[in-house]
């Protein structure tokens, strides 16, 4: 499969005509696990050479434009790849899970073969109750564990066998949430941007130094 190593290159998530409805917020995560229709577009690594393919050491092994008419899809923050089904795990800014089923031509990636969305639940088995308490930016994995970093409420919430590989897991509630008290300090958009599992522990990046307001 081509995905362990060429992950980052591969997907282009590209809004589209969900724009003008992302502009105005798409809703936040709710209802229960849901097939999701997508459909995809080819992008170009280089449009004015199509045939284009590395970029320095790294080959593009393909991109693609998703779109959905479900407005709840889009925001997408984070990506984990599950090499048991081959499937991607992501979070969306709005507290919703999605899972992606890639498919692959001539060691391509084509397009999307299957989705599912559902709502982020909290400890309580709730979704999200306004964007403070939706906006996940980051996964990490750990074992059976699965660890969603969140902004503007900085915090980690874990979830034990949430899997790509069944959708219907995505309807399990957090069994428990961190705050550790250095990321209280940090920007409200500026917050977990990216998180990495290391052995016991949790590294987690923001994007913004405590001392400065914003995050870009």
């Amino acid at each position: 499969m081509v995905w362990k190593s060429a992950l980052a290159a591969v997907v282009a998530f590209g809004m589209g005509g969900m724009a003008a409805l992302y502009a105005a917020g798409p809703p936040l995560g709710q209802g229960t696990v849901q097939a999701l229709a997508i459909t995809s577009e080819p992008v170009m690594l280089n449009r004015a050479d199509p045939a284009a393919r590395d970029v320095g050491a790294l080959r593009f092994m393909g991109g693609i434009a998703l779109r959905s008419s479900n407005r709840q899809f889009g925001g997408l923050s984070a990506l984990a790849w599950d090499a048991g089904c081959k499937r991607l795990l992501a979070v969306s800014d709005t507290g919703n899970w999605l899972i992606l089923d890639p498919q692959e031509t001539a060691g391509q990636l084509a397009g999307i073969q299957a989705a599912w969305i559902a709502p982020i639940l909290d400890a309580s088995g709730l979704p999200p109750r306004n964007k403070r308490a939706a906006d996940a930016e980051s996964l990490a994995l750990r074992g059976d564990d699965v660890f969603v970093g969140f902004e503007m409420d900085h915090r980690l919430q874990r979830y034990r066998k949430v899997s790509a590989c069944r959708p219907e897991s995505l309807a399990t509630a957090a069994t428990s949430t961190h705050r550790p008290p250095p990321i209280a300090q940090w920007p409200a958009n500026g917050g977990v941007e990216a998180a990495e599992a290391s052995g016991t522990r949790i590294i987690m990046l923001s994007e913004a130094h405590p001392g400065v307001s914003g995050g870009r």
